[in-house]
């Protein structure tokens, strides 16, 4: 296991984090700049993660960032394009939407992220037990998926 000691950000060089109560708590987040509480970390792009580790290694990643999944799916594709990768993705529409309606908001969104995972078998994560949803995945194939992802999502390739 490699822990890389940065943020992960589509674009390279310093992040703004923000967080509504404290530093570090689990919901700290590069969406709550605007916060009292706010600093400024390192980042790194997915490309340049994706330099160190061995083209053939199997791959795990967990993205549980607040809001920020949707903006960074799209450049994950130095990553996905291994041929062994699993992503656990935590979707938090709320946030992303800015704390308001979202529906107009985190539906295209939604589809953005899951057509980035085209090809992958999909899980939905939650209070049951872990399923692989097919009608997903085939609307993802079509690039139709109309909904809001909520909850986390296990996306599996190889």
């Amino acid at each position: 296991i490699s822990i890389i000691e940065r943020a992960v950000s589509p674009t390279p060089g310093p992040v703004m984090m923000g967080a509504k109560r404290m530093q570090g708590d689990s919901m700290s987040s590069a969406l709550h700049v605007d916060s009292l509480v706010r600093w400024e970390v390192d980042a790194a792009t997915p490309a340049a993660i994706s330099e160190t580790i061995p083209p053939d290694a199997p791959l795990f990643m967990k993205i549980d960032i607040e809001g920020g999944e949707y903006r960074l799916a799209a450049a994950l594709w130095p990553l996905l394009r291994r041929p062994r990768v699993t992503v656990l993705i935590a979707f938090h529409p709320y946030f992303a939407a800015g704390g308001h309606p979202r529906w107009h908001k985190t539906v295209p969104m939604t589809r953005r992220v899951f057509q980035v995972f085209k090809g992958f078998k999909m899980y939905r994560v939650d209070r049951r037990p872990l399923r692989r949803d097919p009608v997903i995945e085939r609307l993802s194939s079509l690039s139709a998926a109309y909904f809001e992802a909520r909850h986390s999502w296990l996306f599996v390739k190889g």
